[in-house]
């Protein structure tokens, strides 16, 4: 990252974040001008905010869901990725990409 961008924050920030979740490393999202930072949302990340998200008829509103998530990992940067709609539909878009799988096999016997 050579050129400042609008929320960049330098390596002891980073570090210091590191350092007070308990992570590894950080991830972050870039646009032309403006960067945020976050963690993966962990399972009870995502466990909270499908609860939160829930109607009175248990129905899941996607839009909730995301904001939960998106609120529960953030870290900082750019407030365009947490107040403005095409950068909010952006980032909300990635989450599933965040979320830590494995490959395995599934079958029947």
């Amino acid at each position: 990252m050579n050129k400042e961008l609008t929320g960049q924050v330098d390596d002891k920030q980073i570090a210091a974040w590191k350092k007070e979740k308990g992570v590894e490393s950080i991830q972050y999202m870039k646009h032309a001008d403006g960067i945020c930072y976050f963690i993966k949302p962990t399972r009870q990340i995502i466990s909270a905010a499908l609860m939160f998200a829930k109607d009175k008829k248990q129905k899941l509103d996607p839009y909730k869901f995301a904001d939960t998530v998106r609120k529960n990992i953030w870290l900082g940067g750019d407030a365009r990725f947490m107040n403005e709609d095409k950068f909010k539909n952006t980032f909300d878009e990635k989450i599933e990409e965040l979320i830590e799988t494995v490959d395995v096999e599934l079958g029947e016997l």
